[in-house]
């Protein structure tokens, strides 16, 4: 199967990872977390051949900040879009006495 376009974009909320996959359908598509690891992968049977399987898979390492229990995925108009949610950690500031 040839590349695809990828696209990952940050703003201060969130990571995006856009994918064209125009050929496949939600049907056909899984995406998991694994510890660190965003896996993403989309399996869909020829028409022209009875043995014949188009299988894209792509992993991706997921920044310390990302907020894995968040991640969503959607198919829409050939797109996949995965969304990451950042973490953000309450960063306690300290009064120093002297």
């Amino acid at each position: 199967m040839s590349k695809r376009a990828i696209d990952i974009d940050e703003n201060r909320l969130e990571y995006t990872i856009s994918i064209s996959m125009p050929e496949f359908t939600q049907d056909n598509l899984s995406v998991n977390v694994n510890k660190d690891m965003l896996k993403i992968s989309v399996r869909k049977q020829s028409m022209m051949a009875e043995n014949m399987e188009k299988v894209y898979e792509r992993s991706f390492k997921l920044p310390a900040n990302a907020n894995k229990e968040s991640i969503t995925a959607k198919l829409k108009s050939g797109v996949l879009s995965v969304r990451i949610p950042k973490h953000f950690y309450n960063a306690n500031r300290l009064n120093l006495s002297g």
